[in-house]
């Protein structure tokens, strides 16, 4: 059982890994402009990117006996829980503020991505032995 538990704490690490660097970049007072590219659409597009990692990286990290269905919705529930305590941590942040907009980007993302790969790779899984 002990074996089981610390096999599936290490397949969650490179969520929880990820979730850090989201915290990172919340912290962020501002980010730089890039050129030609308006912010809202950076903003946009980094959200898009950001939670569709994180949602696939909790999808591959959750057990396969749980099931596809369950996996895709507890996977979905951590992503989108994660992006409302984002959104919560960055209205402490100087220069940044909460947004239900971007919440929503956040779920966008998270089940789309989940949709894709609960279809086309059902049995995803991160570390060894859960295959």
């Amino acid at each position: 059982m002990m074996r089981y538990v610390r096999a599936q704490a290490v397949s969650l690490w490179p969520a929880a890994a990820w979730m850090g660097v989201i915290f990172a970049l919340s912290a962020q007072h501002h980010f730089p402009t890039t050129f030609g590219v308006s912010i809202e659409f950076t903003a946009v597009a980094g959200h898009l990117f950001i939670y569709s990692v994180l949602a696939a990286l909790l999808y591959g990290g959750l057990p396969n006996a749980l099931g596809r269905g369950r996996r895709v919705a507890l996977a979905f529930a951590i992503a989108v829980g994660y992006g409302a305590s984002d959104e919560f941590h960055q209205s402490f942040v100087p220069g940044r503020d909460a947004s239900l907009g971007d919440l929503l980007v956040d779920a966008i993302a998270a089940g789309s991505t989940l949709a894709i790969v609960a279809r086309w790779a059902p049995g995803f899984a991160i570390g060894r032995g859960r295959r």
